[in-house]
């Protein structure tokens, strides 16, 4: 089961599956085997038991797996302001913030932006849509992907990013796992 972590007993889909597949072997994957609060850390431990580690970031990273991105974090509002609900931001406490901030976020990027892959994560739709507007508006060209995109439009918006043809921003997806 890729993605473990989204897996419990009151998730539909895998409640579905592992009723249907009861005696089958199960195995969870997840790059987070941690949730957002203790209570979601329980029931995802009560669900699959204690993470076996498979290799950590330092491993994966010397033998070439992956390579971690240089980045640096330039803050944009005060995070203390935003409502956080059940231990998450609250999104539409989030997109408030956000809104008046979406020009400085498009100057940041266009300052630091060198044609090389750029993703920027937004909470929300209407944050995203807004963004790739001012980017737009700044000689900065920049596609938007979604969890209900296409894999096919989100094929293109990855190898225009991967090209440093256009910044991606994304809503809710490549945050997790």
């Amino acid at each position: 089961y890729d993605e473990g972590h989204h897996a419990s007993p009151t998730a539909e889909t895998s409640d579905l599956l592992l009723t249907l597949c009861a005696s089958s072997v199960w195995l969870g994957y997840t790059a987070t085997p941690f949730r957002g609060t203790p209570a979601g850390t329980r029931e995802l431990r009560e669900t699959w038991g204690e993470p076996k580690r498979v290799i950590d970031l330092p491993t994966a990273a010397r033998d070439g797996y992956i390579s971690f991105p240089s980045c640096h974090v330039v803050p944009l509002l005060d995070d203390d302001t935003v409502k956080i609900t059940n231990g998450e931001f609250a999104v539409s406490a989030l997109t408030n913030a956000m809104t008046s901030r979406v020009a400085a976020l498009a100057d940041l990027v266009r300052s630091e932006w060198l044609h090389v892959p750029t993703v920027v994560t937004v909470p929300g739709l209407e944050i995203a849509r807004a963004l790739c507007y001012e980017l737009e508006q700044r000689g900065v060209a920049a596609a938007w992907v979604q969890g209900s995109t296409s894999a096919q439009d989100r094929g293109a918006a990855y190898a225009r990013c991967r090209d440093g043809q256009a910044v991606l921003v994304s809503v809710q997806i490549l945050t997790e796992g």
